[in-house]
């Protein structure tokens, strides 16, 4: 299956034939996928696909070895993102953590309302430290999301989390997107994958499908997305989880 990409007017984000290495070893080989406004890209695949290198390339922190990048403009960030571990002072309330990230940016920014969308404005005075694994992703989401990026970056935000703290964080970027900020997640979470307007699939260092939920249910004639993924890759479509690519 071809991946797909779009030259709409409304697309912010573009990747081109992006391909990568570390000494002899090809992490990345020509990939190309692209993002709209409002739009949210899940990228899905098994251990090892080079799915957190691309975000690395995505969001800046590695330049390709090929290829060509066309990021958010026209905003005081343009990308917001999430890594796997967020780097949060335990000693800091999570209202003090948005504030203290908030002082790196230009511009002010409404910490109340970032609480408020994040679900954790009750808690808002309680120091890291003594914060649930799904509270500190949530507060990992709330920095990367403090000034309005264009497009918000995620790497595996659901990792180890229970379902409902999973369903939040999916529930949050639906609320992200439904605002027109644009978001790009990595996960091995199939159960939700459906909510995402796209799904694209990597397997062994290439892009092998970039289309919508139900585009790949019709193409595999496959009920649900573990299906799906089976389907398109060949084999079992159990991931693990809580590995870096």
């Amino acid at each position: 299956m071809p991946s797909s990409t779009s030259s709409s007017e409304d697309t912010i984000f573009v990747a081109d034939d992006i391909s990568h290495q570390f000494g002899t070893v090809t992490v990345l080989d020509e990939i190309s996928l692209s993002v709209k406004t409002g739009e949210f890209l899940a990228l899905v695949g098994p251990n090892g696909s080079g799915k957190t290198t691309l975000l690395q390339i995505i969001t800046g922190l590695l330049t390709p070895s090929e290829g060509t990048i066309a990021r958010p403009s026209g905003s005081a960030r343009p990308i917001g993102y999430l890594p796997q571990h967020p780097n949060l002072r335990a000693s800091q309330t999570v209202r003090e953590t948005l504030e203290f990230y908030g002082t790196l940016l230009a511009d002010a920014t409404d910490t109340g309302r970032i609480l408020e969308t994040i679900g954790l404005d009750a808690v808002s005075e309680r120091r890291v430290g003594s914060l649930s694994g799904g509270m500190r992703q949530l507060l990992g989401l709330g920095v990367a999301v403090l000034g309005d990026p264009s497009l918000v970056v995620l790497d595996e935000p659901t990792s180890g989390l229970d379902p409902r703290n999973t369903e939040h964080i999916f529930d949050v970027v639906d609320t992200l997107t439904n605002t027109e900020t644009s978001a790009l997640m990595t996960t091995h979470d199939l159960t939700y994958v459906s909510a995402a307007d796209e799904v694209g699939i990597l397997n062994d260092g290439r892009l092998v499908v970039q289309a919508s939920p139900t585009d790949l249910r019709n193409r595999t004639t496959e009920t649900d997305m573990a299906g799906v993924f089976g389907s398109v890759l060949g084999r079992d479509p159990s991931v693990q989880t809580g590995h870096k690519d």
